[in-house]
């Protein structure tokens, strides 16, 4: 009886690297975080006995506008966005790439945050540029029309840290698939490829500059 010869794999150690980038917004961004006091409603609203019949406490627009931004820990001045929304649009603009399917993409490309928000933790990349107080009507999905209060940044930019694996991608790859996903994908609220809706035009951005890729 003849022996099976065993093949030996052999695995490559990881060639990931880090592209800084710069991107600057060609369309206002706004943001909706889901508020701790929206978090708690629906807490009480599930446990309490009493919730059923509980009034409604009046609207505090401030208070829902600031509840609605991405803060960082530590008293930081500045606002974020979630880093994965970006991750997210890269991987979305992979459905007009041939060759670099949506499940490769997963595991080829991340963004490396600035920090993390101050209640939920979420990693964020800073966001530079000042948020107005944005008031509009919503239709909600049981038809009822209500007023939302979100962050609004007409003018916006951020300093994207992209850690990519130089085995399946180039920096000018990856370059690229981020200009694709600003100008087709974008982030946000009211997004081009918004979830439940026609999309919108915010949240789109272009590629200022990408420095050397550090070895």
């Amino acid at each position: 009886m003849k022996a099976k010869t065993k093949t030996r794999i052999e695995i490559t150690p990881p060639d990931f690297k880090i592209l800084p980038v710069r991107v600057e917004g060609t369309a206002p961004l706004m943001l909706h975080k889901f508020s701790e006091k929206m978090r708690k409603q629906i807490e009480e609203k599930q446990t309490a006995k009493n919730a059923i019949g509980a009034k409604r406490a009046p609207k505090d627009y401030a208070a829902e506008f600031n509840a609605a931004r991405y803060r960082f820990r530590n008293g930081a001045t500045h606002d974020g966005i979630p880093a994965g929304a970006f991750r997210a649009a890269m991987i979305a603009a992979c459905r007009r790439v041939d060759g670099l399917p949506m499940t490769q993409a997963k595991g080829a490309f991340f963004i490396i945050a600035d920090g993390r928000d101050e209640t939920d933790g979420t990693p964020l990349v800073k966001i530079d540029g000042r948020p107005q107080h944005d008031t509009r009507p919503v239709r909600l999905e049981s038809g009822v029309a209500d007023l939302r209060n979100r962050p609004r940044y007409d003018t916006w930019a951020c300093n994207l840290k992209i850690q990519f694996d130089a085995d399946m991608l180039s920096a000018q790859d990856v370059a690229n698939l981020l200009s694709r996903a600003g100008a087709t994908i974008g982030v946000g609220e009211l997004r081009p490829q918004g979830p439940n809706s026609y999309g919108g035009d915010f949240g789109t951005w272009r590629v200022m500059s990408q420095k050397k890729v550090p070895s």
